[in-house]
């Protein structure tokens, strides 16, 4: 009977653990996948227009982009949020 009850605990804890992990693999996957496909695309200085936000591109990293706003502002942004908006990169004027 103690072999069963040891059998239950010990998945009880795998299932906890492998929910933790899955909860915080779940933002963490998307935002660095995302920061490669980005990473090929633009470079710090590029002015980009993600949604409704606009701004010159300061850094970028596996998990967000930092835009300079005209208000001189930063703006972190992250990039699973830049692959699903639409990102217009502005025309130098």
């Amino acid at each position: 009977i103690l072999s069963y009850v040891f059998i239950i605990l010990s998945a009880a804890v795998l299932f906890s653990i492998s929910i933790s992990i899955f909860l915080t693999l779940r933002d963490f996957l998307p935002n660095v996948i995302a920061g490669f496909y980005l990473f090929r695309r633009f470079e710090p200085g590029t002015k980009v227009r993600i949604g409704n936000s606009s701004g010159e591109i300061i850094r970028m990293d596996l998990f967000s982009i930092i835009l300079k706003t005209e208000d001189e502002d930063m703006l972190y942004v992250p990039n699973s949020l830049a692959t699903k908006s639409v990102l217009i990169v502005q025309a130098k004027k």
